[in-house]
């Protein structure tokens, strides 16, 4: 059992516990090939929390500020993210995402780049763009919400 598999199965049995997650549009994630998952990023769990409704692997970018330290880089190295040098035009991260995705992996992406301190959605960058561009891939949009429970 891999580290990511093991991390996805913890993560579900905590949010059944402590959380009404929800997953809804599941059924537009292609049977095959790649594809790009993307989302608003709310809370430090939010990769979390959409790995957990997805059934591939998913990949995620992760600011290089998060590898340096020795034991977070190997964390989530193992499960699957990679760092990004934010604002430099990061080509390297950008050909590893088209590798992931060419290679029919999931591509989890946070397009503004950052965590919305107030919620409110904030300017998208290029990346996945460029990304969907490079590859031909689908980009699944994605909501993530907090709060009361809409029924």
């Amino acid at each position: 059992m891999s580290l990511y598999t093991f991390a996805r199965g913890v993560i579900t049995v905590m949010s059944t516990l402590f959380f009404r997650v929800r997953f809804e549009g599941k059924e537009h994630i292609p049977a095959s090939g790649g594809f790009i998952m993307a989302a608003n990023h709310v809370n430090l769990l939010d990769p979390l929390f959409v790995a957990q409704g997805l059934r591939p692997q998913v990949h995620y970018m992760a600011k290089a500020e998060l590898f340096r330290n020795p034991l977070l880089g190997w964390l989530l190295r193992h499960l699957g993210a990679f760092p990004v040098e934010r604002g430099k035009g990061d080509s390297s991260a950008l050909d590893r995402s088209a590798e992931i995705v060419r290679s029919g992996g999931a591509l989890g992406i946070f397009p503004e780049g950052t965590r919305s301190k107030n919620g409110k959605p904030l300017r998208p960058k290029s990346g996945v763009a460029i990304i969907a561009k490079m590859t031909g891939a689908d980009v699944l949009p994605c909501a993530v919400s907090y709060g009361p429970s809409l029924g």
